[in-house]
């Protein structure tokens, strides 16, 4: 296989493998803002922290710890992944 099918194999992998992560579970959305509010008010308490959360409809800190436990190896995976493929394709546009 010649380096520019190569190249061009690597950069398709590498776009489904963002398109994967930007859909992951952990990703979305409401994780996210979730995130943003027990940030925000984690100096306030737990009980504030749920109760913003729970003000956004927003999942509560045990939700998120149960929804990372689940998520976090595939997410680790598919960025070591989109890492390995970034090398690949540095090293590839150098040829």
């Amino acid at each position: 296989m010649a380096a520019s099918e190569k190249l061009a194999r690597a950069q398709t992998e590498l776009a489904d493998i963002n398109v994967r992560i930007d859909n992951h579970p952990l990703n979305s959305n409401p994780m996210m803002d979730a995130r943003a509010v027990v940030a925000e008010h984690r100096d306030a308490g737990k009980d504030a922290v749920e109760v913003a959360l729970a003000d956004q409809a927003l999942p509560s800190a045990a939700e998120q710890g149960k929804a990372l436990v689940r998520g976090v190896t595939s997410l680790w995976w598919l960025n070591l992944r989109r890492v390995r493929l970034e090398d690949r394709i540095s090293r590839l546009e150098r040829l």
